[in-house]
């Protein structure tokens, strides 16, 4: 798809995503088709980091006082305006982790208090719960989520709200905190985030929204979302170096809401708390408005993105049904955005070390970096690929995929894939014989 930039004198030069996007502006080899876990950063962002990482080694002093607390605060207002929250409450952080560890571990929880999850939350934030239970005694509760078999965002509505109507008829008490995920890791699922937050709300729950893989993949709100805590990543979909993350708390929770490590500022309010909490490498988030820039002045911007992707996605998804005769984990465009889930061919019955195998057989014989995932399609474990459509992907990528996969024919096997893989070959025939 072409698109144009802006350059001096309302010159306007043709950009073209996909392939041509790759190796102009990025370092990535090809096949790479997992944006989706780690993002990737391109070069004129990369270039700018270095360049301020030099500023910083030229007078770390003058650095740290002066100009770092200026630029960091252009970058959270940048960050603000992408994803519609205010600047007052916008802070960046390390990573998602950690932002998600700062809610749980400021709160002041007592033995016997509630959380409430999701089934289909990031395996690291069901981590950090079992810290909330082992360490403060708090108790979990976790809502089961068949997504192929809810479909709906009305069906989700409908079974959160059933689970807290029996919460309160059980007369125990309701959850301090609920978490979920605005766009599921694994899954890729988009959940109705105001909506939830809303319903969770009226029942004086607290709510915490996990938007690591929502900003930029989404046109989000996150005032409107209206959670008390909204947190997220810069590097997925935003484009800036790995290491940016942002945390948005509302105003009536930033006095309990604090950054993990003690330091100069303790006790000074939110805004300053987490300015400045220790020394590290400042120069990736300084970089974050370079990313932005990359977006508009190359990209054309987050719209003219989104709307690639898009397309990408279910093109992708009519290449992929149609060559492995499967449909998408989450049904239509409105819940996969950029990210459908395709099963594979007769990949019912797996386990995760089969789709660790399938992986490493797309690596070491096609070059192709993917996720795969075992997920239950009606109870069913089923191996499927997680699909993330960026800018510099395009429908000859799924097709090299498809083809690959189809080269198993099905089997999926330790002995098939170790064949593919050239893994003791001599063996493997002599078995298969």
């Amino acid at each position: 798809m072409p698109n144009t930039r802006k350059q001096g004198n309302n010159e306007q030069l043709e950009v073209k995503f996909g392939k041509n996007m790759r190796l102009l502006y990025f370092d990535l080899d090809e096949g790479f088709l997992n944006a989706a876990s780690y993002g990737a950063t391109p070069k004129p962002v990369m270039e700018a980091r270095a360049q301020w990482d030099l500023a910083n080694q030229k007078n770390p002093v003058m650095w740290r006082f002066k100009a770092l607390p200026i630029r960091l605060r252009q970058a959270e207002q940048r960050l603000a305006e992408v994803i519609g929250s205010d600047p007052s409450d916008t802070k960046i952080v390390i990573n998602a982790n950690y932002a998600t560890s700062v809610v749980l571990k400021s709160l002041p929880w007592e033995v016997g208090d509630r959380m409430l999850i999701f089934s289909c939350d990031y395996d690291a934030t069901k981590n950090a719960t079992e810290w909330l239970k082992r360490e403060k005694g708090v108790e979990i509760l976790e809502v089961p989520m068949d997504l192929t078999s809810l479909q709906t965002d009305d069906n989700i509505i409908s079974t959160v709200r059933d689970y807290l109507e029996k919460l309160r008829e059980s007369h125990l008490p309701l959850p301090k905190l609920a978490n979920f995920c605005h766009v599921t890791s694994k899954t890729a699922w988009i959940f109705p985030a105001k909506r939830l937050c809303e319903l969770f709300h009226s029942y004086g729950i607290s709510v915490m929204i996990d938007g690591a893989q929502a900003a930029g993949h989404l046109d989000i709100n996150v005032a409107q979302i209206g959670a008390d805590w909204y947190l997220g990543t810069v590097h997925k979909w935003l484009y800036s170096c790995q290491g940016v993350a942002f945390i948005v708390t509302q105003p009536h929770k930033h006095k309990c809401t604090h950054p993990l490590t003690v330091s100069y500022f303790d006790g000074s309010g939110y805004l300053k708390e987490f300015s400045y909490y220790g020394l590290q490498d400042f120069s990736t988030w300084c970089a974050t408005i370079d990313a932005l820039d990359f977006i508009n002045n190359v990209c054309g911007g987050m719209n003219v993105i989104r709307q690639y992707c898009r397309d990408q996605a279910q093109k992708c998804v009519a290449l992929l049904s149609e060559a492995w005769g499967t449909k998408p984990l989450q049904g239509s465009v409105e819940y996969y955005g950029n990210m459908p889930i395709m099963p594979l061919p007769n990949g019912g019955g797996a386990d995760g070390f089969t789709a660790g195998k399938v992986m490493g057989y797309l690596m070491t014989r096609h070059n192709i970096t993917a996720f795969l995932l075992v997920t239950d399609i009606l109870d069913v474990p089923t191996l499927c690929v997680r699909c993330s459509c960026q800018i510099y992907t395009d429908m000859e990528d799924w097709t090299r995929l498809a083809r690959a996969v189809n080269q198993l024919g099905g089997n999926y096997g330790a002995l098939k894939v170790l064949k593919e893989l050239g893994i003791l070959q001599d063996s493997v025939d002599a078995m298969a014989s």
